[in-house]
């Protein structure tokens, strides 16, 4: 089974950093940061690892789920890693990691068209009990 990490960047307003994907699937799309994890790292590590790599910054991640997902077009299941926090440092436009990134809010994300599931995930993120406590009103 393939497995992903995915971050949920936060900014001060609870807006969420997304990047436009540059290459393979998604391609100029916007998308949550992260990767695949290398042979024996753990998913947190992973993700701690690819939101550096492709933004360059320092991503404090605490979990939010793990769920076996099918992606349309795909016939091997996903395990997808998804977790939320904020970074320390300004993220870093890689241009050969992302095309562009920006912070959006729920509304916004709601009328996307995102990569992968990410707007499945975001939903689910943003029903959580976590967000619905803790987000600003």
């Amino acid at each position: 089974m393939k497995k992903v990490s995915r971050a949920i960047i936060l900014n001060e307003k609870w807006e969420v950093l997304l990047g436009m994907r540059i290459r393979n699937k998604g391609e100029g799309q916007w998308a949550l940061i992260g990767g695949k994890p290398d042979e024996g790292e753990s998913p947190e590590d992973a993700v701690v690892r690819e939101v550096a790599e492709e933004i360059g910054v320092i991503f404090h991640p605490s979990f939010f789920e793990d769920r076996i997902t099918q992606l349309p077009g795909e016939e091997e299941p996903w395990h997808l890693s998804v977790f939320y926090g904020p970074i320390e440092g300004t993220p870093v436009l890689k241009e050969d990691e992302v095309r562009a990134l920006q912070y959006f809010s729920r509304e916004e994300i709601r009328s996307m068209a995102l990569a992968f599931n990410h707007c499945e995930v975001l939903e689910r993120f943003f029903s959580s009990e976590f967000y619905i406590s803790r987000r600003p009103t």
